[in-house]
């Protein structure tokens, strides 16, 4: 399901995808550059996030609260949780409420059990993964490049929010948000594999290596947000509870893609909305 136009630099995910008292949704280029990472890359390959240059990069900082303010504005949002991302499996829960920007270590995934805090992941071409249980306050976000997909990093976030709340996979809605699609995102098998273990690669379309400069390893494309709605439905998350965006990072132009060529990153975020708070802004889904 495409995502919906909110104020200049936001799109939403739909209310067909949402409940009633969820924000969730991605910022865009018109929002500005939200990478953490001191090198300029963002993509499913790329060096992890550099927490210190948040304040070391002029107007990084101003750009995060201005983020953080609006969250606060449309759902309640006093706190916004982000983190140095590694492409792994890890995944932090956060318990109380908060106020203002926190930093975390290590992680590629939260969970919040509480209304009133937002989770952020920065992208350029990796999945974001919203986690939206039934009946309970908790929300969960993740950050899916092929290495953290393996790493199970889906799982991990199933079970967290599982274990912290006691609502299973089936009463789990998976929304997998704008990333690299799969016909742009070109892989070695080694690394297919890696994500989908069971794959039968002798079923796959037979590489041309006929031309002077073929790949020493044959290359095959990767759908990865095909990839982890097969693996959400090996977890147990129901068919009609996993749904698709189909942007496509690298294609399209309101997005960042580090496939492209591009140095910035997007942000994906998600926020159980604070007491009776709806979004107010024009064009927010409501």
């Amino acid at each position: 399901m495409p995502e919906v136009p909110g104020p200049a630099g936001f799109r939403y995910l739909p209310r067909e995808v949402t409940p009633a008292d969820v924000l969730a949704g991605v910022t865009t280029r018109a929002f500005g550059d939200l990478r953490l990472g001191a090198d300029a890359s963002g993509g499913s390959s790329s060096p992890p996030d550099d927490v210190p240059s948040l304040v070391a990069r002029p107007g990084l900082l101003q750009r995060w609260e201005e983020l953080r303010l609006e969250l606060d504005r449309s759902a309640g949002a006093r706190g916004l949780v982000l983190s140095r991302q590694v492409h792994g499996g890890a995944v932090r829960a956060h318990r109380t409420p908060m106020e203002g920007l926190l930093l975390t270590p290590d992680s590629d995934g939260h969970v919040a059990l509480v209304p009133g805090v937002a989770l952020a992941v920065t992208l350029a071409d990796c999945v974001p993964v919203f986690l939206l249980p039934d009946d309970t306050p908790a929300v969960g976000l993740l950050h899916a490049g092929w290495r953290g997909t393996a790493a199970g990093i889906l799982e991990n976030g199933l079970q967290a929010l599982q274990g912290r709340t006691g609502v299973g996979p089936g009463r789990i809605r998976v929304h997998l948000g704008p990333s690299i699609g799969g016909p742009s995102y070109e892989v070695t098998a080694q690394v297919l594999r890696s994500v989908l273990p069971d794959t039968d690669l002798a079923s796959l379309p037979a590489p041309d290596l006929s031309g002077s400069h073929a790949p020493a390893q044959p290359r095959v494309h990767l759908d990865l947000r095909a990839a982890l709605a097969i693996r959400a439905l090996a977890a147990g998350v129901p068919t009609h509870r996993i749904t698709l965006s189909p942007a496509d990072t690298r294609t399209d132009e309101g997005l960042y893609s580090h496939r492209g060529g591009d140095r910035g990153r997007h942000v994906a975020f998600v926020c159980r909305m604070a007491g009776a708070r709806r979004p107010t802004a024009p064009g927010t889904p409501g």
